[in-house]
């Protein structure tokens, strides 16, 4: 595992210096007939070819060549007092990473010699004589191809990805994947070119550690991508074996699976970093496999307990940061093709039982792949592998299903439906997005006086996406009337973000009681749980609860800006002759559709109407050819029909209402709700009486068929602040849901006294 990737692609552009010696900027001093001149080329390779730019007389003049070994020949073409010159470049490339030759001028047959030498005066990420040689990880913010000028830290500046799918790459993964590509180590090391290209990437590799001994950069830009996006699910850590993993079994790296191998790493490496590429990243669990390398005596002897102690270092990190640990077992080896005098099967045996006990002693997962994939000399089998220690992708198939059930025994991986949005993850850090604030003050239009309107809990927010940000409207109950679950007054706050997790809010309240014709039904406790659409036009659509402690009702209002209003009343209050006039009501999200030519949700029609999912402790479905005025959906008995209710001994066993504006999927509509556990015949692995978000598909033909439903939540209390608060027995209270820069943002309350927010990959129900 000696930087097996580097070796392969040197060999297979057949240059041991080529693609990593020559890409970067260039100081060339040339002496043509007894001219001296010195110019700067800025060089680029890409498999056998050369291109880039030399600069002449303030002009960039293109560059073209090839490599062939350690032989380069670069053109570009100028000028002589008017004429037109080709200056033609041909070398001999050094150990010592300079470049010599000869120099002619055509068309006057003009001969000299020059040499190049990096230009070190450049930025530093230009030196061509301190790269790396990683492929870019597939995860990347960047494209893989990027260089380190795209990363900040100067301390990194060594580092310069591969082109992940360039054809040397590309050709040097099929040596290792494709079943059937099995190569003899010790045979292709009699090969001069193949000597000649495990020469270079050693020298690579030791020019590497002395800059980064433990690859501390080697995912830095990876990592810091990763701090503005969802909260992984779990984190592969590992040497080259985890590195290939995320090439040989894509499906498994798919949303919220990361991959942070590095081909060679020993446990003494990977320990050092972490912190940075796990930690530090939050993930939901870390799946660590290590140890192959450390018997291979990649960075010298080691003993089986400084492995061990090494592995149990991490297993501790990762527990005090509440990070789930799955310990992976060693894969069988019988031979080191690097190191053909170790035989390591023996100890590689012992170490897995010793690997199970520290398992067990620390109250981890095992996860056991030693077994399945060993042949009858304690070797990886020979189907399974092409090289006797990194899995081929048969390997990689048996391990995917040993991996993923035990991320799901584990609880570490949702087992998400393909209709299903999701899963989502809570960020790295942000949460809680919006808090009380005891200093808002403004003066309420009932009072007459000042009111601190959002002193005790701010919670259960709608969310919409509007000029490229997220806006959220809050529930946000004052200080006034006494202690308890809706006895304060409710208004509605409003929170404006660019990237969805950090915001900004006005100081005053956006919707709330006022001396209007809604007064009655909204005083004095206010107006609670908004949901909120965009409909075609531009107009938005508000959703939320009138409580005037007496009875709670349904309304609708709109605006266009979110400042000012026109409250419409009860959304039921004309239909079938005022039946549902005074029927306590709440919860309602009006089903959307992703506008692709807007990138956001708007309103969907259904058979030339739109459909809205409602109600509390069961949901409901009501219609309406005007977003404003809604007439529930009844039965062959003229009751309201009921589409979605409680379950025993599930998450939603009591109390299912509706969550945010459902989605018209190419799957159907994606409903997600709330359920509340009982606090009798529940889910025993919720607490009693708590709330958390599942999931339900209807048919987008007949709105009132459940096609499918999830029996776990999607997303339940696991935080301190999420589990308890206002609402003693905690929630997750999802009422917002936007489509925002490429992902799905879920808002939600926790425990009615905070607001936060959890993310999802898009594409998975087919919406995006």
């Amino acid at each position: 595992m000696k930087r097996l990737f580097a070796t392969f692609a040197l060999l297979f552009t057949s240059s041991a210096l080529g693609a990593q010696s020559l890409t970067g900027q260039w100081a060339i001093h040339s002496n043509i007939a007894g001219n001296e001149s010195d110019q700067q080329c800025r060089l680029v390779m890409t498999d056998n070819k050369i291109t880039g730019t030399c600069k002449s007389q303030d002009k960039d003049l293109q560059v073209t060549g090839t490599v062939d070994g350690r032989k380069v020949t670069w053109q570009y073409q100028s000028d002589y007092n008017g004429s037109p010159i080709t200056l033609i470049y041909t070398a001999t490339l050094e150990d010592s990473g300079k470049i010599a030759g000869t120099v002619e001028v055509q068309p006057f047959g003009v001969t000299g010699d020059f040499t190049a030498t990096p230009d070190l005066s450049s930025s530093p990420s230009a030196s061509p004589s301190s790269a790396s040689s990683r492929p870019a990880s597939s995860q990347s913010a960047s494209s893989p191809s990027a260089s380190s000028e795209s990363q900040t830290d100067s301390q990194c500046a060594y580092l310069k990805k591969l082109d992940v799918n360039s054809p040397s790459i590309v050709k040097s993964r099929d040596f290792v994947l494709k079943p059937g590509k099995g190569f003899d180590w010790a045979a292709l090391s009699k090969n001069p070119a193949f000597a000649e290209a495990m020469k270079r990437s050693d020298e690579q590799d030791q020019a590497r550690k002395a800059a980064d001994w433990a690859a501390l950069c080697y995912y830095k830009a990876d990592d810091s991508a990763q701090a503005s996006k969802a909260r992984p699910q779990v984190v592969f850590m590992g040497d080259s074996i985890t590195e290939l993993w995320q090439f040989g079994d894509p499906p498994l790296f798919s949303a919220g699976v990361l991959d942070r191998g590095i081909s060679g790493q020993t446990t003494s490496q990977i320990l050092l970093r972490f912190y940075d590429d796990v930690v530090a990243l939050h993930p939901a669990a870390v799946h660590l496999m290590a140890g192959t390398n450390d018997v291979a005596q990649n960075t010298g002897p080691i003993s089986d307990q400084d492995i061990l102690n090494n592995i149990r270092a991490m297993i501790e990190l990762a527990k005090a940061n509440h990070i789930k640990v799955l310990l992976a077992s060693i894969l069988p080896m019988a031979k080191v093709a690097w190191r053909p005098s170790i035989t390591p099967a023996a100890r590689v045996a012992s170490l897995n039982e010793q690997l199970r006990t520290l398992a067990s002693k620390a109250s981890v997962q095992f996860v056991d792949y030693y077994p399945t994939l060993k042949d009858a000399d304690g070797g990886l089998r020979t189907d399974y592998s092409n090289d006797g220690v990194h899995p081929n992708l048969n390997g990689y198939a048996v391990m995917h299903s040993i991996a993923e059930q035990a991320l799901k025994e584990a609880g570490a991986m949702a087992a998400a439906q393909s209709w299903q949005i999701g899963p989502f993850t809570r960020p790295g850090d942000g949460n809680p997005v919006v808090k009380p604030n005891r200093e808002s003050t403004f003066v309420d239009p009932v009072l007459k006086a000042p009111a601190h309107w959002e002193a005790l809990n701010t919670f259960n927010p709608a969310a919409i996406v509007k000029d490229g940000k997220v806006v959220v409207l809050y529930r946000a109950e004052d200080d006034s009337g006494k202690i308890g679950l809706g006895m304060h007054t409710s208004r509605l706050g409003m929170a404006v973000s660019s990237d969805g997790i950090h915001f900004t809010r006005r100081s005053y309240p956006v919707f709330y009681p006022a001396d209007d014709d809604q007064k009655a039904r909204e005083w004095p406790g206010g107006v609670e749980d908004p949901r909120l659409v965009e409909s075609e036009d531009g107009t938005y659509v508000l959703t939320y609860t009138q409580w005037n402690r007496q009875i709670a009702r349904l309304a609708v209002a709109t605006s266009k800006d979110f400042i000012h209003w026109t409250k419409y009343g009860p959304a039921f209050q004309e239909a079938l002759g005022g039946k549902y006039a005074s029927r306590w009501s709440k919860s309602a999200g009006i089903v959307t559709r992703l506008d692709e030519s807007k990138g956001r949700l708007i309103t969907a029609r259904i058979d030339g109407k739109y459909w809205m999912y409602w109600g509390e402790g069961t949901v409901y479905l009501a219609t309406s050819t005007d977003l404003i005025h809604w007439t529930p959906v009844e039965n062959e008995k003229g009751g309201l029909q009921v589409l979605l209710a409680p379950r025993p001994g599930r998450f939603d066993s009591t109390f299912p209402e509706g969550g945010p504006p459902p989605v018209l999927t190419k799957a159907g509509i994606v409903l997600i709700y709330n359920g509340r556990n009982a606090a009798k015949h529940g889910d025993p692995k919720l607490g009693a009486s708590a709330y958390a978000a599942g999931e339900a598909l209807f048919d987008a033909d007949a709105p009132a068929k459940m096609l499918a439903r999830t029996d776990e939540p999607v997303l339940k209390p696991e935080l301190h602040y999420e589990k308890t608060g206002q609402y003693v027995a905690g929630t997750t209270f999802s009422e917002g849901l936007v489509y925002f820069k490429g992902q799905w943002m879920i808002y939600y309350g926790c425990a009615d006294s905070l607001v936060s927010v959890a993310m999802a990959a898009a594409g998975h129900s087919g919406t995006a």
